[in-house]
């Protein structure tokens, strides 16, 4: 590879930041809807959605992105839903209205909410010892399992590592959920009391879900959460799906044009920290019950407090970097929230 090759890869990476940048700045923005005179001021839905369809449309034009998909809520409806690009670039497939776009670990914001339901329905607590609540599981004999609630893996303080878990539920799969309670034995304590971001506490939420909802945690959020959200395209499987309509990875070549990747997931690595494909309509939806406190469609379709539970503080950040990434606090819903 020549120098000027690797000098356009950084270029366009220097641009992505400045669009990944601008559209923070962007989202920033729109929620100055507090207040009656923030209100007059804000922008309206057309002028908001006319900024960022040309900013989108101008990113993928210009090859910043393969492909972006973008929605805007506001005032309890969505007034952009719209995808840019090619969601498989190598076998010329556009992105559209049916694209199901990997959403990572905002899966972690589906699972807190699932918590957070059957907490507001008293079938748990936050507060709860880990222990009560996965009485069939073995502790590494340094992790102190007895002092640890759900409240501490639901905010990523439990001081443990998360590789032997980790590895199988989004890597490998090695090991079938049913045996994940096994592995808790492996994790090591960090030697740490910060608050360390990583799946492994929302791998055990499942767990704890699991062992509360006899359908199990897939389930469970598909009737629970899911349906009454009108989430009809937000899938915790691979399977049975078609895969022209999932967004590919792409890798960015020297002379600045992608090439297709392979989508690497399958059902047995679709967990409950980082493992959903949905739409852009949906997860515009869900953005919606999120901001206007379980009411979408002119209904209640979840009770309030099982929402303000959801976005209720639970653990501070404790390093510099953190803090100005996810904005210095942690809730079970606040990877929905990630800047």
């Amino acid at each position: 590879m020549s120098f000027g090759e690797i000098g356009n890869i950084l270029a366009r990476r220097n641009q992505m930041r400045r669009l990944d940048s601008v559209l923070a700045g962007l989202i920033l923005q729109l929620p100055t809807a507090c207040g009656s005179a923030a209100q007059q001021q804000r922008p309206d839905a057309t002028t908001v959605s006319k900024a960022v369809d040309s900013l989108a449309a101008i990113a993928v034009r210009d090859g910043l992105s393969p492909a972006l998909g973008v929605a805007i809520a506001m005032d309890g409806r969505v007034v952009l839903a719209r995808s840019y690009g090619m969601a498989d670039v190598s076998s010329g497939v556009r992105a559209d209205d049916r694209t199901l776009w990997y959403i990572a670990s905002t899966s972690k914001s589906f699972t807190g909410f699932g918590i957070s339901l059957l907490a507001d329905r008293g079938v748990l607590r936050f507060t709860d010892p880990i222990t009560s609540l996965l009485p069939k599981a073995r502790w590494h004999s340094g992790a102190r399992a007895d002092q640890l609630t759900l409240a501490h893996f639901l905010s990523h303080t439990h001081n443990l590592n998360d590789n032997a878990v980790v590895s199988s539920a989004a890597y490998t799969g090695a090991v079938p959920e049913a045996r994940w309670p096994e592995l808790l034995v492996l994790a090591t304590p960090t030697g740490t009391n910060d608050l360390v971001y990583s799946n492994f506490g929302y791998n055990v939420a499942a767990m704890v879900i699991d062992t509360r909802q006899p359908e199990g945690w897939k389930r469970y959020l598909e009737q629970a959460v899911y349906a009454p959200a009108g989430l009809h395209e937000t899938y915790t499987r691979v399977s049975g799906l078609d895969p022209r309509r999932i967004a590919r990875p792409h890798r960015l070549r020297p002379d600045g044009s992608y090439v297709t990747e392979p989508f690497q997931k399958v059902d047995a690595t679709m967990n409950s920290a980082g493992g959903h494909l949905s739409t852009l309509n949906d997860l515009a939806r869900w953005t919606i019950v999120q901001m206007d406190s379980g009411r979408i469609d002119g209904h209640q379709v979840f009770p309030k407090s099982a929402v303000a539970l959801s976005h209720q503080l639970i653990a501070r950040q404790t390093r510099d970097q953190a803090r100005r990434r996810w904005k210095g606090a942690h809730s079970p819903s606040k990877q929905l929230c990630r800047r």
